[in-house]
């Protein structure tokens, strides 16, 4: 287990090559350039002001796949496509792994990436057309249009770099300075700034030094241009959170403190304890200060879509982990915890950016109900979540009598701590039912319309009512509740996910959640 924790991290941490023309002069170049803070510059993309750095974060996955290029960082990357694009076009970028796909282009079977200009030549982008158009397998058609279409977000980088406000404050839309290039004498010179030092950094006439005092002259005249320009300290933050991953940095503290506490359930050294419970608490405080960041960058809550949930729902796993153990130290609910952590954030950790950036608020969503909905909901789920794996515990070690996971507590512990945490659930998922009700009502005029995400969540709630009729009135306890405790988590995935992801539970208007 602990060689497959380390293929995992060493997976995610290095940075693979591509076969580019990098030269080591250029690595440190990229450095200088990005220490003089160009990547917190404020910039319109998909309807939010983000950072540069956030924007070329996104952009430069979605064309190669990586997060990187031959060591270069994203932002660097990408300024420099929209400064020297003749040179990057001719770069391999883009992925070609659908082997159909490299017979049909007649592309060796060993290449794996192509260069923008190879794609759009006339012979292989009229290949590509056709296969779109023409053929009959879905797959193959597929990855000919991602091809195709990596080649033209490269391509319209230039309409996307939009980082010049509009001095009207009525009109919403931002504008490339590429774009305003024909008309500059329509804005002062110092608007132009930036554009014409970088164009002079990428053409070699002026050193990375001389890009800071005409960035801070560029951002001084916008600010005049649209006093809403965002503030250094919101720009600093979405920056940070683009180049540095604190989720990153919490798994590597959930994945070391799931090792040390698997020794010290082993070997029982009270150092141990310390340490593990040390390192999950900077787990979690590292996922928080992440959190909040998020939460400052967009303005409201981050709830609004999956992967923001699963960010919560991690964090109030190890949040109630950390509150138990403060109560009863014993290490048991702290060591699952720190590993659903991991598990989840690695989950999270491979999702490409255009599923983890900050998103505008859907219309739909912009309540206040609902930050208290789904806080309890997560809050309920994370209870149940916790109370499902000890009801695995116990009827494995129920099932071998104890000769399994026989350094673990005994069976009662775990039968207590289902009960436990499903105590605390039930209530909790009471309280996101009847707010979603009443934001239900709120938004379309009705508290319950029977939606399959409203029916599974009571059916959910009806399971777990059953099974603490069955502890507290009935008095049963040992399988019986743990095989109830599983029945109901099922539930709680196909509440939660299925009528999301599976037609089968059927979508209804909480698709989106």
């Amino acid at each position: 287990m602990l060689k497959m924790y380390v293929n995992i991290i060493l997976f995610l941490l290095l940075i693979p090559l591509c076969n580019g023309n990098v030269s080591p002069q250029e690595r440190k170049d990229a450095h200088s350039l990005l220490k003089t803070g160009i990547g917190s510059v404020a910039i319109q993309y998909s309807g939010l002001l983000c950072t540069i750095d956030s924007f070329a974060k996104s952009e430069l996955f979605y064309i190669t796949g990586r997060k990187s290029y031959e060591h270069l960082p994203a932002t660097y990357v990408v300024l420099a496509s929209l400064y020297q694009p003749e040179r990057w076009k001719k770069e391999k970028l883009i992925p070609v792994k659908f082997k159909p796909l490299k017979e049909q282009l007649h592309i060796p079977t060993e290449q794996k990436r192509l260069s923008v200009e190879e794609i759009i030549s006339p012979e292989m982008s009229q290949q590509i057309r056709e296969i779109i158009h023409s053929s009959q397998d879905t797959r193959l058609r597929k990855s000919a249009y991602e091809l195709y279409d990596r080649a033209m977000r490269f391509l319209h980088l230039r309409d996307s770099f939009c980082i010049i406000p509009p001095a009207d404050s009525g009109e919403r839309k931002w504008r490339s300075p590429f774009e305003l290039e024909s008309a500059s004498s329509a804005l002062p010179p110092e608007i132009y700034s930036l554009h014409k030092a970088l164009q002079g950094f990428f053409s070699g006439r002026i050193q990375a030094e001389q890009v800071a005092p005409a960035m801070n002259t560029f951002i001084d005249a916008v600010t005049q241009l649209n006093p809403s320009y965002p503030p250094a300290w919101r720009r600093g933050l979405d920056s940070l959170y683009a180049r540095v991953n604190l989720f990153l940095l919490a798994m590597l503290m959930f994945l070391l403190a799931s090792l040390i506490w698997f020794i010290y359930f082993v070997r029982h050294p009270r150092l141990l304890y310390t340490i593990a419970m040390g390192l999950t608490i900077m787990g979690f405080i590292f996922h928080l200060s992440a959190f909040i960041i998020r939460l400052l960058i967009a303005g409201f809550a981050p709830l609004s879509n999956m992967y923001e949930s699963l960010i919560f729902f991690t964090g109030s796993i190890v949040l109630i982990a950390l509150i138990v153990e403060f109560y009863h130290p014993r290490g048991i609910v702290a060591s699952v915890a720190a590993l659903l952590g991991f598990i989840v954030l690695v989950i999270l950790s491979i999702m490409p950016p255009s599923f983890t950036r900050v998103v505008p608020l859907r219309a739909v969503l912009n309540s206040a109900w609902l930050t208290y909905h789904v806080i309890s909901c997560l809050l309920a789920y994370a209870a149940f979540t916790l109370a499902f794996i000890f009801s695995l515990i116990y009827l494995v070690k129920d099932i071998s009598n104890d000769r399994i996971l026989r350094w673990l507590a005994g069976r009662s512990v775990f039968d207590e701590l289902n009960y436990r945490f499903i105590q605390l659930g039930w209530p909790l998922l009471a309280i996101g039912i009847l707010t979603g009700a009443i934001w239900a009502d709120t938004a379309w005029g009705k508290a319950w319309s029977w939606d399959p995400k409203e029916t599974w969540s009571l059916i959910t709630w009806l399971i777990y009512a059953g099974f603490l009729h069955l502890r507290i009135i009935k008095g049963k306890k040992g399988r019986i509740t743990a095989i109830a405790s599983v029945v109901g988590f099922l539930a709680v995935l196909i509440t939660w996910f299925g009528v999301s992801y599976l037609g089968i539970f059927g979508g209804g208007l909480h698709t989106y959640a």
